[in-house]
């Protein structure tokens, strides 16, 4: 039976993806393991690899195809006992514009699809039981989602807990009330929005890509988590004093502020695991092992990498994996498991000399830790005022899953290991 390959859901988060490049043409063979295409989420540019061999029947959308959603039919895979006529049945269901030119162009071929064969059905076959996961099945009854309109991700075209997720965030978006047509101050200031952008040096960018995925997430995040804030202050001096020290008897393993950040959060987190923690409509499940997510900014937006295992490396190691994320990071060369599953975040701005901001929660976690910069400021220590170097810094919490006593004392064991930074090195 023919496969059809679709758009493959390359990460919890991703609803639709951009079809870079096809790295394969029409009857070229494919073995195990040979890059299919190249496709672009709102993560990262991803070479997608086959995991079964076969040759290239048809395909749906060409190389710069946008915004593709997940589900979407890519390919159409022939297998030996497939016909001419069988397929071409197929092609002319699932493309809404038949193209029997190029159909016709294409050699009788087979290739195993690298994602799960899908069942195969006409838009006018009626509601079936699709297969689902017990956790998937759970989730759409709390919110009333009907199964068969989600697209199944899972082995066998089966619908897990992702691919409900996915419906719900497109129906909360559906759901967003238009803006009001009634006059007002705001509407009459930007009704002549379009007039202004078709004048010359204006542009208009639209949200597509990673940008739109970040757009969509951080509305979702501010509107549906309760957010509370708590900022601390932490006195730098001794930690610039040792990552001095230590930069200069190891030049070869040089450490930055930021690496010391990451250990003292990782630490914390060690210390309080109701911070190392994601919240669902299922409860709050907290886990034993510590995977640290930062923010790295990129062109088209920002990603966040993951330290596995962060609480229990070495500073250096920490400092090693930092500079080889980022690096993979800013080429596009990241996979989806080093971007994926963090269980707490944080952003840091002291490199451009923010005194203090508010980091938005990435969902599901329940808490993101926001640094600024380190700054020379007067203070007062055991009765005297004398100039030091301060570091504020911001926890964003989610009330869903932290109180206040729990925030006040992880932001103060953090606090305790950025004052102490030889305690950073013994761990």
């Amino acid at each position: 039976m023919s496969i059809v390959f679709k758009m493959p859901a390359l990460s919890p988060t991703m609803l639709q993806g951009d079809i870079v490049k096809w790295e394969k043409t029409l009857g070229d063979l494919i073995e195990n393991g040979d890059t299919l295409l190249a496709i672009e989420t709102d993560k990262a540019i991803i070479d997608f690899e086959a995991t079964d061999s076969g040759e290239l029947f048809y395909i749906f959308l060409p190389d710069g195809s946008k915004s593709v959603p997940v589900g979407t039919p890519l390919a159409i895979f022939k297998e030996p006992e497939d016909t001419l006529q069988d397929l071409k049945m197929l092609v002319d269901t699932l493309c809404p514009i038949k193209d029997s030119e190029n159909l016709a162009q294409n050699k009788p071929s087979t290739l195993a699809s690298v994602s799960d064969k899908a069942q195969l059905f006409s838009t006018e076959t009626a509601s079936v039981s699709r297969p689902s996961s017990p956790l998937a099945k759970k989730i759409a009854g709390l919110h009333g989602v009907d199964l068969n309109t989600c697209t199944g991700t899972g082995p066998g075209g089966r619908i897990v807990k992702a691919d409900v997720e996915r419906v719900l965030n497109q129906n909360v978006r559906r759901n967003i009330p238009e803006p009001s047509t009634s006059p007002s101050p705001s509407c009459l200031i930007s009704a002549n929005q379009d007039d202004l952008i078709s004048e010359p040096g204006n542009i208009k960018i639209p949200f597509t890509g990673m940008r739109g995925v970040i757009a969509q997430r951080l509305t979702q995040s501010k509107q549906e988590i309760p957010h509370f804030y708590m900022t601390i202050s932490c006195r730098m001096d001794s930690l610039w004093n040792v990552r001095k020290e230590l930069n200069r008897t190891h030049p070869e393993a040089r450490v930055s502020v930021n690496d010391f950040i990451l250990k003292a959060t990782a630490l914390a987190l060690r210390a309080f695991p109701g911070m190392n923690a994601h919240v669902s409509s299922e409860g709050i499940h907290q886990f034993e092992k510590v995977s640290l997510a930062f923010a790295v900014s990129l062109e088209k937006g920002l990603i966040t990498p993951v330290i596995e295992n962060a609480s229990e490396q070495s500073l250096f190691t920490l400092a090693n994996r930092v500079r080889e994320l980022v690096d993979r990071a800013r080429s596009g060369r990241l996979a989806p498991k080093e971007y994926q599953n963090g269980t707490f975040t944080v952003s840091n701005l002291g490199m451009f000399q923010i005194e203090d901001f508010q980091a938005i929660i990435n969902p599901p976690q329940v808490g993101i830790l926001a640094t600024s910069a380190t700054l020379e400021k007067p203070v007062v220590d055991q009765q005297q005022l004398t100039i030091a170097k301060v570091m504020n810094v911001t926890l964003s919490a989610d009330h869903r899953a932290v109180d206040g006593v729990l925030a006040a004392q992880f932001i103060r064991k953090f606090q305790y290991y950025i004052e102490h930074p030889l305690v950073l090195l013994a761990q």
